[in-house]
């Protein structure tokens, strides 16, 4: 059984992914991510919801 997407395949070695954000009022603010990593032999335990806090830069 297949997944509904295509997912990216990217070399071994480490791999570092960014997304902008933008604080919009002075109050904290927290991302949750998921994510799993596998190379040809092994996969990682994938992470869920995995909760980043993110404070003001001021």
């Amino acid at each position: 059984m297949g997944l509904p997407t295509e997912i990216p395949v990217y070399p071994d070695g480490p791999v570092t992914f960014t997304l902008p954000v933008r604080q919009i009022s002075s109050r904290q603010a927290d991302v949750i991510v998921s994510y799993g990593a596998c190379n040809e032999s092994t996969c990682l335990m994938p992470v869920d919801e995995e909760v980043i806090h993110l404070s003001s830069l001021n």
